[in-house]
């Protein structure tokens, strides 16, 4: 007899990322340098106790779908990572979290344990998106 995989009548069951996939994640300005670049404080979980480093799988997103999931989006920019890269860095790993609350099949939970070492290698392999269709931070229309 073969088991049957119960699959959500949504479809949005979990998925396993592969390494070249992108993941997105929107960080606030608060988060930025002076030449808004993000600060090591920007890699946190959230919430602090419990929780992942909350990005969105580019299988399901867009940088702008990601930038406009915001409270304000005009206050975030979107940065990348590659999944495999993030695989790399010691303590973390990934798992596709599709958030059927907010309508996100793209939520993805970088977990582990939030160390100085892993904001230093997250700031050593993301990337800022551009996001030529969206006014970046700062400029008026």
């Amino acid at each position: 007899m073969v088991d049957q995989i119960e699959v959500p009548s949504d479809g949005w069951e979990k998925e396993e990322i592969p390494d070249d996939d992108f993941l997105f994640m929107r960080v606030h300005r608060s988060f930025l340098d002076s030449e808004d670049k993000p600060i090591p404080g920007a890699f946190r979980n959230r919430p602090k106790v419990g929780g992942g480093m909350s990005t969105d799988w580019a299988k399901y997103s867009t940088p702008e779908d990601a930038w406009r999931r915001a409270r304000v989006p005009e206050d975030n920019i979107v940065i990348r990572f590659i999944a495999g890269q993030v695989r790399r860095v010691p303590g973390r790993w990934i798992e596709h979290t599709p958030d059927r609350k907010r309508n996100n099949r793209a939520h993805t939970d970088v977990w582990g344990e939030e160390t100085a070492e892993a904001r230093v290698r997250f700031g050593r392999i993301y990337q800022i998106v551009p996001l030529d269709d969206i006014s970046p931070i700062g400029d008026s229309q």
